[in-house]
């Protein structure tokens, strides 16, 4: 990968962000402010609750909700998930530099559920076990 001065750096990630957002169509805003929220969260939030009181998200706590809901639709069919994480893998594809000492990354991601025993009522627990969003 070719050495960027501070301005070509600053362009390629403002590019990247435009670009990121626009595989989020109706709720990118929100989507890039919660990554904001991820990326500078120090203190390990434990829900998206906390991590919607950080000063990089700018609107309400629901909304997080509603972004990750809209933009990874379990209802969405197979064809349009795999056209959605085709194209998020080849943005993010692009902006990452070769690896120096092996001939690939590896990048993992956990999806375990939290144990049920976390939910204080219910209600809550129903709701978090049926649409899978915990």
């Amino acid at each position: 990968m070719q050495k960027l001065n501070h301005n070509q750096l600053i362009a390629q990630f403002r590019s990247f962000r435009q670009r990121l957002r626009k595989l989020f169509k109706s709720y990118g805003d929100s989507i890039i402010d919660l990554i904001d929220a991820l990326a500078s969260n120090s203190n390990g939030a434990s829900s998206p609750v906390e991590l919607s009181l950080s000063p990089l998200f700018e609107r309400t706590y629901s909304s997080i909700y509603k972004a990750i809901e809209n933009s990874f639709s379990f209802n969405d069919n197979k064809k349009k998930k795999r056209n959605k994480l085709k194209n998020l893998t080849r943005l993010i594809a692009e902006v990452t530099p070769q690896p120096d000492k092996r001939p690939f990354y590896l990048f993992t991601t956990d999806t375990t559920p939290p144990p049920a025993s976390l939910f204080s009522n219910s209600k809550r627990k129903k709701l978090c076990l049926s649409t899978k969003y915990c």
